[in-house]
């Protein structure tokens, strides 16, 4: 179980301590992957996979010249992955740390991933130790929006004054979030769970 939820360290999109940009997708049906995006002005091909054994394909795009990574922060990154019918579709990583929907058009329910890799002095520095490894796993399954009695969407600050002290009174060790961007206006759409 541990390796496996560490997988995001090996597949997506990660900066290597060179400053070079490695990236590994698990697609068995493709036939051919490239990364695309606003560092590349949306060129198709230009970066292309390598393909491995078992699914899995490989890119690495070296640091520029001047040592920089090669993707900015914040960029839009798509894959561009031809299929086995040789059609191209575009995705975006299963393994993407940050995903919009695009604002410019509120019709618009497909989510652009963003490269995420803050300078230094713009990254998080967590400010409490590390929680000592529980014994067991005891899971919490919770969506925020559906927290609420009170028949509407309840908000993240109402889940942590209300739901995260009842989870932790019933010594929960983990908690399993699902996404805020399940609820589409008909329903539920289970997009995924976070950890």
């Amino acid at each position: 179980m541990e390796q496996f939820s560490r997988s995001y360290e090996q597949y997506g999109i990660n900066v290597a301590a060179d400053g070079s940009v490695v990236c590994r997708e698990w697609a068995p049906g493709a036939v051919e992957v490239y990364l695309t995006g606003d560092f590349n002005g949306w060129n198709k091909t230009q970066h292309a996979f390598k393909q491995g054994s078992f699914g899995k394909w490989d890119l690495i795009i070296p640091p520029n010249g001047d040592g920089n990574i090669p993707i900015a922060h914040g960029s839009i990154v798509k894959l561009n992955i031809k299929t086995k019918s040789g059609q191209f579709v575009e995705r975006i990583s299963p393994w993407i740390r940050y995903a919009i929907r695009p604002k410019n058009d509120p019709k618009n329910f497909t989510y652009d991933g963003i490269f995420w890799h803050p300078p230094p002095k713009e990254q998080y520095i967590f400010k409490h130790a590390r929680p000592k490894r529980p014994e067991g796993l005891r899971i919490y399954e919770a969506h925020v929006g559906i927290s609420s009695h009170e028949g509407k969407i309840a908000s993240y600050n109402h889940f942590t004054d209300n739901v995260l002290p009842r989870i932790k009174r019933q010594g929960k060790t983990q908690i399993n979030l699902g996404f805020s961007s399940e609820v589409i206006s008909q329903g539920f759409v289970r997009l995924g769970w976070v950890s």
